[in-house]
């Protein structure tokens, strides 16, 4: 449904732009309205269910974390690294050729791509080695990201965006699973909590460093670089062990 509506709304932002001819800071301000809404539904409309406290959940922030999930840490680490923020692709975008008034329609399709993909990702994951999901949707990362530092166009452009949505629809709630693979259930809000502090801390010098190499050595070397980053990081994702990986049964097979 997040995806859904990030479909949505770029759709509704193209219309404004170019059917009602509002400019981007309106169209900015009335993006503002949702939003407000969504915070009020969900103070107002939204109740979490009461539930017994775990064994256990007392611990110390640092401590009870289990090695490999230390471990994989460090590889989403080495991976962020390499992803810097989507607002360099629609810069590489407008830098070649697309309108700046059909870029929400490049971010819609990309989010029809991502929202019709994920549930059958996570499906696959539930099955399935979630690393080798994972592993699958950063390689296509790779491919693509070393594909935008080359090809220039606005019909290479929309391609990349689709199959830029194949990565992400693979990864972005595979990643946060696999973390449950790692540890027991007592002490996932922790581990997610690393996870995420681990993700903010490495974006921001990842799309600074992407910033610097695009602007001083051209956009082949800044793409070429997260694409190698990326290619890395699903090496060793390949080999880190997952203790609570699912596996297949003979009738799924």
């Amino acid at each position: 449904m997040d995806h859904l509506g990030a479909v949505v709304g770029p759709l509704a932002a193209f219309l404004l732009l170019s059917g009602a001819g509002l400019s981007l800071q309106n169209v900015f301000f009335l993006s503002a309205i949702p939003g407000i809404a969504a915070v009020a539904a969900l103070f107002l409309f939204v109740r979490e269910p009461e539930a017994p406290p775990l064994p256990n959940a007392e611990r110390s922030l640092r401590g009870d974390l289990p090695p490999a999930y230390r471990r994989y840490l460090m590889i989403v680490c080495l991976f962020t690294l390499g992803n810097a923020s989507d607002a360099f692709l629609i810069l590489r975008a407008v830098e070649t050729g697309v309108p700046v008034a059909y870029i929400p329609l490049l971010w819609g399709a990309f989010h029809v791509v991502k929202s019709a993909l994920s549930t059958p990702a996570g499906i696959l994951s539930d099955r399935w080695d979630r690393r080798k999901v994972v592993v699958a949707g950063w390689i296509v990362y790779a491919v693509t990201y070393a594909a935008w530092g080359i090809v220039r166009g606005p019909v290479w452009m929309v391609g990349l965006f689709l199959v830029y949505g194949l990565y992400a629809a693979a990864t972005e709630g595979v990643e946060r699973a696999l973390v449950a693979d790692f540890v027991p259930a007592e002490r996932r809000g922790t581990a997610y909590g690393w996870f995420h502090l681990v993700v903010g801390i490495s974006a921001l010098p990842a799309s600074v460093l992407f910033g610097f190499l695009y602007k001083w050595y051209g956009a082949q070397a800044a793409f070429g670089t997260s694409a190698t980053l990326a290619i890395a990081a699903s090496a060793l994702l390949m080999f880190l062990k997952t203790p609570g990986a699912p596996t297949a049964s003979k009738s799924d097979t």
